[in-house]
């Protein structure tokens, strides 16, 4: 019963964090956009609710992006998620990169 509750400690944690993030994603959103903290914002409001499931569940994962995007497909084939979102993390990465670094 500790470890479940220490699991669900953490995971309503990284959905805290989540949340924030997509707050945070939503005001750079407004005029005038910050288009590059805003999409920052969305890729890691995903990846910490994938995170926050990951934990709930027990379900070892990786500080990594991909590792992340791996889970998130895992999590969808054992009908823990109702969609995969393994794809929109890697394209949000992608595009977080490309807007950050150019």
């Amino acid at each position: 019963m500790r470890d479940r509750r220490e699991r669900t400690k953490r995971a309503r944690s990284k959905l805290q964090k989540a949340r924030q993030q997509w707050d945070k994603a939503a005001v750079h959103s407004w005029p005038p956009p910050e288009s590059a903290e805003c999409v920052s914002m969305v890729f890691y409001a995903y990846e910490n609710a994938i995170v926050a499931v990951a934990e709930l569940l027990g379900v070892k994962w990786k500080k990594s992006h991909h590792a992340k995007a791996e889970i998130a497909s895992r999590l969808y084939v054992d009908k823990r998620l109702t969609r995969d979102v393994s794809d929109l993390l890697l394209q949000l990465n992608e595009l977080r990169k490309d807007i950050s670094y150019h």
